[in-house]
């Protein structure tokens, strides 16, 4: 080591009033002797603790490594796992999804023939409405021609057998009774005075 040899130079200059050259000498070789021996001494403990220092420090890094090695296999499976249950969950949500679509196509399709037979049965209903109301109203005209025919040619006899009641008295016939009350049916009633 540099600073032993630093220790036992010999090369001080003199001078007149210093120290005993060879006091200063054996005190030197005495410092650099106890120097080389504690050296000698400390250099196994500092090699030992130097190689514990290493042993610690590569435990240190391996235990590092571990920590980080596990740490990054965790987030590698916590990412797969979530990813795992993302696309199920996309799965089911598409499948939700398409099953829906599909229920909505069939519920169109229904409502669609359901539309078609309503617009077939509504004209089927108002061409009945239509006969029906052209059968009544020529029924109702044919009605109201055989009235007044009736009326035209049971008048005459009517009132000639109403009169024959009144002049007789007799009320005993329905069937002029009937008649006289046809005819006088659609007639306003008058007070009689």
């Amino acid at each position: 080591m540099d600073y032993e040899r630093d220790i036992e130079r010999k090369d001080f200059p003199l001078s007149r009033r210093g120290y005993d050259p060879a006091a200063v000498d054996a005190h030197l070789a005495r410092l650099a002797t106890e120097i080389r021996d504690e050296t000698r001494r400390t250099t196994p403990i500092s090699e030992n603790v130097s190689r514990q220092i290493k042993s610690i420090i590569s435990v240190a890094e391996d235990a590092a490594h571990e920590v980080r090695s596990s740490a990054d296999d965790d987030a590698a499976e916590m990412r797969s796992s979530a990813a795992a249950e993302s696309r199920d969950h996309v799965g089911r949500v598409t499948d939700a999804s398409g099953t829906l679509l599909s229920e909505l196509q069939v519920l169109r399709e229904r409502s669609q023939a359901l539309m078609t037979e309503l617009e077939l049965r509504t004209r089927v209903l108002l061409e009945d409405v239509e006969r029906n109301s052209e059968a009544l109203q020529g029924g109702l005209l044919n009605l109201r021609e055989e009235v007044s025919s009736f009326r035209g040619e049971h008048a005459a006899n009517a009132t000639s057998a109403g009169r024959k009641l009144i002049q007789t008295g007799s009320d005993s016939d329905p069937e002029l009774d009937m008649a006289v009350d046809e005819e006088t049916a659609d007639e306003p009633i008058r007070p009689q005075r």
